[in-house]
């Protein structure tokens, strides 16, 4: 049984080996404090994910939490020193959640990109990243890396004409076969009219947001709930009106016949491309600069002999939060549920987090845990 002290010569030998490895690819190693300010983490991955987090309070009140992830910090950091573009930092150490269980905290490395505005160069930079870190860890081992698009599929829901608010809807959907009609989908049902009062019903045919908003607001407060309850009347307002729209929005089965065959596509990177580009000439879509990224990026991985073992890309592999914009990957060992690594690019996430201006930002996680934990179990 390893002590704590052994523990931690491990984990410092681990970190410099990383540290030391990513130097020599321009990154600079970042320290990032344990506990952190509460109110970014929630902003970018939603209340909902409130109970997931060990929180507490600072003296003058303010929500505090054990990091989490990396990537919001390190962004946030980033921001505050005005750092230069483009900049890349590598992290390790751990992470805290209550799901999965962390409550001693889970090995963590990583490294974040920011302000390569060559996003397909920048992309398969950060997947070859992620393939060497894992390598570092576990040399020899086969591994299999699948590629999602959040902007690809963003683009082909765009291309289709889609209402916007069906757009977003499915774009937060997972497991998505859908039929037409919003009332036999698996992304939305539609409000029964006899179930909402007639100022409510009023609101919704103006889609009227602010007198929605102050309406919900109003009720709460005669109700005895507080805000803090739960979701919010501006949640509560947005959704009443989402869901409306995505009642009255039909949408033909031809276009759902085209989203279904994209999800469905699943091959080895270099016939996606193909198969991709076929689907959108049958389809008369135009996916623009998504689809030139994806191709670029597609040929760069193969000029620089990428990753050498599986490069697989799935059209239904999605993160489902807001402000990832493009690739998304993980890399595993075959036969092992967990990956050993995850990335993705999300551009939107500085902005969000008080950038003034838009930052390129793509970044990548190892589970040191999870890639030690099959190393034991190979050895």
């Amino acid at each position: 049984m390893q002590t704590s002290s052994t523990m931690h010569l491990h984990y410092s030998s681990i970190a410099q080996t990383i540290a030391q490895a990513f130097a020599s690819r321009g990154a600079n190693l970042i320290e990032v404090a344990t506990v952190q300010p509460a109110d970014p983490f929630l902003d970018v991955m939603g209340e909902q994910q409130r109970s997931a987090l060990f929180l507490t309070e600072s003296e003058d009140q303010e929500m505090l939490c054990l990091r989490p992830e990396f990537t919001v910090p390190v962004c946030l950091e980033y921001i505050r020193s005005g750092a230069p573009n483009p900049r890349r930092y590598v992290y390790i150490d751990k992470s805290f959640c209550k799901e999965p269980s962390s409550r001693n905290g889970l090995l963590q490395a990583g490294l974040v990109d920011f302000g390569d505005s060559d996003v397909p160069t920048a992309d398969a930079r950060s997947i070859s990243d992620a393939y060497a870190l894992v390598q570092l860890m576990l040399s020899g081992r086969e591994l299999v890396t699948v590629i999602g698009d959040q902007g690809l599929f963003e683009a082909v829901l765009a291309a289709l004409e889609l209402p916007r608010r069906w757009q977003k809807r499915l774009i937060r959907a997972s497991g998505l076969r859908l039929r037409s009609g919003a009332n036999c989908t698996t992304v939305g049902h539609p409000l029964r009219s006899n179930h909402l009062d007639f100022v409510v019903r009023d609101f919704l045919a103006r889609a009227d947001w602010t007198a929605m908003t102050a309406y919900v607001a109003n009720v709460m407060r005669q109700g005895g709930l507080s805000p803090a309850a739960g979701r919010t009347p501006q949640e509560i307002a947005a959704r009443l009106i989402e869901t409306t729209e995505l009642a009255n929005a039909q949408v033909p089965q031809s276009t759902f016949d085209v989203v279904n065959s994209f999800l469905a596509i699943r091959a080895p990177l270099y016939q996606a491309v193909d198969e991709i580009a076929g689907l959108a000439k049958s389809a008369g879509l135009t996916l623009g600069i998504a689809f030139d990224n994806f191709v670029r990026r597609s040929e760069v991985l193969a000029r620089e002999s990428g990753p050498p073992d599986q490069l697989t890309y799935d059209a239904s592999f999605r993160r489902h939060l807001d402000h990832y914009t493009g690739l998304l990957f993980d890399i595993r060992a075959p036969g092992v549920d967990r990956p050993l690594a995850s990335g993705g690019r999300y551009d939107r996430l500085p902005k969000l987090l008080g950038a003034d201006r838009p930052i390129p930002a793509i970044g990548l996680s190892a589970f040191v845990d999870q890639v030690q934990l099959l190393q034991g179990a190979l050895t």
